[in-house]
């Protein structure tokens, strides 16, 4: 959109966090893959007891441009950020458990020289 600032993809490096990068992509790492990236508005967050999903415990909460929230993660040593929507139904306060996840579809993926490497999505 117009005059809407987009927040910096977020690239987990593989070697660093490969179990996140996994239960990201939900299945093994493709041959070559590095890192795996994705934006803050691909980021689904959800209730700590939903199935799959990476577990993460809220930090900050702030409502930016556009009147959407801002949601900062952590997840073990990683920090995630997620742009929703004002008006989700969950509460999200700090120091709450939640899980988060990516659809595949908005995942990039990258080898050791930060090409990207093209995916081939399956349709279910």
């Amino acid at each position: 959109m117009h005059g809407e600032r987009r927040l910096e993809q977020l690239r987990l490096s593989v070697a660093t966090h490969r179990d996140v990068a996994t239960a990201v992509v939900e299945g093994p790492l493709p041959q070559g893959v590095a890192s795996v990236g994705f934006r803050p508005e691909n980021v689904e967050v959800m209730s700590a007891d939903a199935v799959g999903g990476v577990p993460a415990t809220v930090r900050h909460v702030a409502i930016v441009t556009g009147g959407q929230l801002l949601v900062n993660l952590r997840s073990g040593e990683l920090d995630v950020k997620a742009k929703l929507p004002w008006d989700t139904s969950m509460d999200l306060q700090p120091g709450f458990a939640v899980k988060w996840s990516v659809d595949s579809t908005m995942l990039r993926m990258f080898d050791a020289d930060g090409i990207a490497i093209r995916i081939a999505h399956s349709e279910a």
